[in-house]
């Protein structure tokens, strides 16, 4: 099946050379992605690793890192755009300012995931067509204070001209983590090394879609002309 063309000339970035710009602003940033997003999800990683042969330790585990992960998903996007933008902000403001998108982003997460199950079920190109359209929403809510109807809006708006590019960097997250999932493989003989792998390897895509964002919203007006 064929993707959607690319019906754009804008110039933005193209989507492989966002892979370097990501591990510069990973590099500015260790201390914050690990605390933000690395250990949150070594813990529900961990947690799933244990259950079958430590129950109790397993579930407190897992409970425990989903709770550190849902607190930290408004921080998490916060940091994003900010590093898109190239601007650094302390871990406290990661937190302190992202609380009041937390409501939204997800009940986004949930209403997205509906959506797309839904397209999938019926066809399959509705199902992309719909992902192409609503997946830099969270953006456009931390970064514009948007509502959720609106993001949506301004999402399916904005990346429609140039859905080649949305295409692109989508296609260049699902190639990192077919190549995160081979190398974490090799350590499958030692317990519990494949997810610890997983998880110190997950921020090397963390800051890709924020990055297509940013440029796209930087764009704009050269789209609109």
């Amino acid at each position: 099946m064929a993707l959607p063309r690319q019906t754009s000339t804008a110039p933005l970035i193209p989507s492989w050379n966002l892979v370097p710009k990501n591990l510069e602003l990973l590099r500015q940033r260790v201390e914050q992605v690990t605390l933000i997003v690395i250990l949150p999800t070594l813990f529900i990683d961990l947690g799933g690793v244990l259950m079958p042969s430590h129950s109790l330790i397993g579930w407190l585990v897992l409970i425990g890192g989903v709770a550190w992960w849902f607190l930290n998903i408004g921080a998490s996007y916060y940091l994003q755009v900010s590093a898109a933008k190239e601007k650094i902000v302390s871990t406290a403001d990661c937190y302190r300012k992202s609380w009041q998108y937390i409501g939204r982003i997800i009940a986004f997460t949930v209403i997205f995931s509906v959506i797309i199950f839904i397209g999938f079920l019926l066809l399959i190109v509705p199902g992309l067509i719909l992902l192409r359209r609503y997946i830099l929403t969270t953006f456009y809510i931390v970064d514009q204070n948007m509502t959720i109807r609106q993001a949506m809006k301004q999402s399916a708006m904005q990346t429609k001209p140039v859905a080649g590019y949305v295409w692109g960097t989508l296609g260049v997250v699902v190639v990192l983590l077919l190549a995160i999932t081979i190398f974490s493989s090799l350590f499958i003989s030692i317990p519990g090394a494949t997810v610890i792998v997983s998880a110190l390897l997950s921020p090397s895509y963390f800051f890709i879609f924020a990055l297509r964002y940013s440029d796209i919203v930087k764009n704009v007006g050269k789209l609109a002309a």
